[in-house]
This record gives C-alpha cells, structure tokens and sequence, in this order.
C-alpha cells in the first residue's frame, strides 16, 4: 500500500542529499563512518543483545546518501526520479548553505 503523501520529490532523498552536501564541505570527500542500528523503537528497551546491533559501512557521506534514497525506491514508497530528483535538489541545498551560511557562522 502507497503512503499518503505526495511522492515526487522524495523528502527522504532530498534530506540525505543535504546532509552529504553539508558534511562533504566541512569533513571532506571520502569519509568512512560507520551507523548502527539496535532495531528497538524505545530507548527503555535497551540493554539489548549485542548480536542483535546491525552496522552499515559507508566510505563516503554520498554512499550513505545514495544508500538512503535507494532504500525508498526498494520499499515501495518512491520511483527512482524521485530519488533522483530530491538528492539532486537536496545536495544543491547543501552547498547553498555549507558555501554561505555556515561559513560565515563558522569562521
């Protein structure tokens, strides 16, 4: 079943690719990081298992954000253009702002 809201351009997308844009600019290209997930949606469910933990590695914030938006074409929720669009639109943003705003915020 869709979700009930528009679908283009994926907000999801156009969030990831903003946050690649702005991480990008002040941490640098190629960046590995890892994330992990414990699967459990209150934090007063936690100590958990640690084999119950799941880890993505990602060499880049762009891997990460490429990654992100695919997972919304995988679901079901969005088509490809969409997530193209949004992490187009988003990582535009990002720049925008990381050039900008921040700059001046930071320096």
């Amino acid at each position: 079943m869709s979700p009930p809201f528009p679908t283009y351009t994926s907000g999801h997308s156009t969030f990831s690719g903003a946050a690649d844009a702005v991480l990008t600019v002040l941490l640098g290209e190629n960046v590995s990081f890892v994330a992990s997930n414990d699967r459990q949606p209150a934090p007063g469910q936690r100590p958990i298992a640690s084999e119950k933990v799941l880890f993505r590695e990602f060499a880049s914030f762009a891997s990460a954000a490429n990654e992100a938006g695919r997972s919304r074409v995988f679901g079901g929720v969005h088509f490809e253009f969409d997530n193209s669009a949004g992490l187009e639109a988003g990582r535009a943003i990002g720049r925008l702002v990381a050039g900008s705003i921040m700059r001046r915020t930071i320096l």
